[in-house]
């Protein structure tokens, strides 16, 4: 999965053309400053998985099923949720 999105990012890199707009072209560092907003909200997600991976105890059986699975059984996530129903229907 990863190595696709890593191949349309690289190739997007190899492709990449400065934009024109009537005819001005814009400047080296608006474009960078276009890649850096776009991949400071990008990264977020695949370092903060990174992050979670690396500050989780066990082997990888054990990193996936705490990082995954849910604590609460789902009769448990009912009743909760049954209960923020009533309140909300209170107010």
């Amino acid at each position: 999965m990863w190595f696709s999105v890593l191949g349309v990012f690289i190739f997007n890199i190899v492709q990449w053309t400065p934009i024109k707009y009537l005819g001005y072209s814009y400047p080296l560092w608006a474009h960078a400053f276009g890649w850096f907003t776009a991949l400071s909200s990008m990264l977020c997600i695949p370092g903060y998985m990174i992050w979670l991976w690396r500050n989780t105890p066990g082997d990888r059986a054990n990193k996936i099923r705490l990082i995954v699975r849910i604590e609460d059984s789902v009769s448990q996530l009912r009743e909760r949720m049954q209960a923020d129903n009533e309140k909300g229907m209170e107010l």
